[in-house]
């Protein structure tokens, strides 16, 4: 290789590593930072934690902790698990930016393996207000809903008395709300079969996220 050519080539790969850098594709050794996602501490009834990764190479994500506000009581199906909606702060990096839901795992520590449908919306007036142990209900604004995930009792395995689901390769693909313009999202949890829980607070959820 000719000096000229070996300086063009030079020239050419610095071009490209800024150009990726600016597209946060953290290639050709970029390391891309994600900004700090803050946790939400504790509130009333339900619990969220949104954790992401501090850096990484090719793109971003974050897990979503979730712990539905559940009485130890007996529940119907059809009834909203936590409060309805359940709200996902800042999950987008942008009010422009998409997000893909990539997984879900449910854990029961009280093993009964119960089904859920999770139901997700960029609109919290896409679910009616409805508290804990009430029949879910659906909200004013008709045109918002983005699917859903389905967890049966099937989905479950039972270890030493928890009762796990996990369901992968999802590829649901979601986006911010665009008027008003915001970067929170939100879902509903609703039982599909009548149960009674022992314990307070019995369900934990990992919702696995790809972000762009």
């Amino acid at each position: 290789m000719s000096k000229y050519q070996a300086d063009h080539q030079d020239s050419t790969n610095n071009l490209l590593k800024k150009v990726l850098n600016v597209l946060n594709l953290g290639l050709l050794g970029q390391t891309v930072t994600n900004p700090t996602v803050d946790a939400l501490p504790p509130g009333t009834s339900t619990e969220v934690i949104i954790q992401a990764a501090g850096s990484q190479t090719g793109g971003f994500s974050a897990v979503v902790q979730l712990q539905p506000g559940i009485v130890a009581a007996a529940y119907t199906a059809g009834d909203v698990l936590g409060p309805n909606p359940i709200k996902l702060p800042t999950l987008f990096r942008d009010v422009s930016k998409t997000a893909i839901l990539q997984s879900v795992s449910v854990l029961d520590v009280d093993g009964q393996a119960p089904p859920l449908e999770i139901l997700l919306s960029p609109n919290a007036s896409t679910f009616a207000t409805v508290a804990d142990n009430g029949a879910f209900a659906w909200g004013a604004v008709k045109t918002r809903s983005q699917g859903h995930v389905t967890v049966t009792a099937d989905d479950y395995v039972t270890v030493a008395s928890r009762s796990v689901a996990s369901k992968t390769g999802l590829g649901i693909v979601l986006d911010s709300n665009f008027y008003p313009a915001s970067r929170d999202y939100y879902l509903a949890v609703v039982l599909t079969a009548d149960t009674t829980f022992s314990t307070a607070t019995p369900l934990n959820l990992a919702l696995g996220f790809l972000l762009d």
